[in-house]
C-alpha cells in the first residue's frame, strides 16, 4: 500500500484533480466504478480493435468520426496499453493484444423508445468507424469488447491461434456439449 500511495503522490501534488479515485478497494467495487455509464435498459452496439499505434492518421479517423453519431449517447472510448499488461510473454495467459500499445471501443447507444431508424443509423456508424480503422488495426482485440453479432474469426482474433487452438483443446476436454456457450464461444474440438 504504501509503495502504491508513494507512486501516485507526485500526481497528488502537481494540482488539484477534478476527481481522486485512487485509493484500497475490493475488486468487485473497482469492476463497477463505471456501471452508471452504462445504464440498463438502453440499447448497445459497439465494435473494438486494438490499434497499432497511435498517428496522425488514425487521430484523423477519429476526429472524421467521432461526432458524427445521430445519438448523443454514442461514443469511443480509447484505452493505452502497456506496462504491466505488456511485460507479461505472449501464450502466458490467454489475453493476446500485450503488444498493442491502445484499444479503441466504438458503442452506438440509444434508448428503446427512440425510433428503429435511430438504431440501424448508430449501428451503421460504428461499422463505418470500425472500418475506417482498418489500416491501423493490430493483429487482435480484447474478447470482452466484442459484441454478440462478431464472429469466430474475431474471438479466434482475441486470442491469437496458438492460444485459441488450447483453448478448444480445453473445450473439448472439460466441455465437449459446449454447454458454456452463450459467450463468445470457443467451440470444443
Amino acid at each position: 500500500m504504501e509503495d502504491g500511495e508513494r507512486a501516485v503522490q507526485g500526481l497528488r501534488e502537481f494540482g488539484s484533480p477534478l476527481i481522486d479515485l485512487i485509493s484500497p478497494k475490493p475488486y468487485v467495487d473497482h469492476q463497477r466504478g463505471i456501471d452508471d455509464t452504462v445504464p440498463h435498459g438502453r440499447h448497445y452496439y459497439w465494435k473494438s480493435t486494438n490499434l497499432a499505434g497511435f498517428s496522425d492518421d488514425v487521430i484523423s479517423v477519429i476526429a472524421d468520426h467521432a461526432y458524427t453519431s445521430h445519438s448523443p449517447r454514442s461514443y469511443a472510448a480509447m484505452f493505452h496499453f502497456g506496462g504491466a499488461v505488456a511485460r507479461v510473454p505472449l501464450g502466458a495467459t490467454a489475453y493476446a493484444g500485450r503488444e498493442a500499445p491502445h484499444n479503441i471501443v466504438i458503442e452506438g447507444v440509444w434508448l428503446p423508445d427512440e425510433p428503429g431508424e435511430l438504431g440501424a443509423a448508430e449501428t451503421a456508424w460504428v461499422r463505418r468507424f470500425l472500418e475506417a480503422l482498418e489500416p491501423h488495426r493490430a493483429a487482435s482485440v480484447y474478447v470482452n469488447f466484442l459484441d454478440a453479432d462478431e464472429g469466430t474469426a474475431r474471438v479466434r482474433e482475441a486470442y491469437g491461434d496458438e492460444t485459441y487452438q488450447r483453448l478448444t483443446e480445453v473445450k473439448a476436454k472439460y466441455d465437449p456439449d459446449n454447454a458454456f456457450h452463450i459467450n463468445q464461444n470457443i467451440r470444443p474440438e
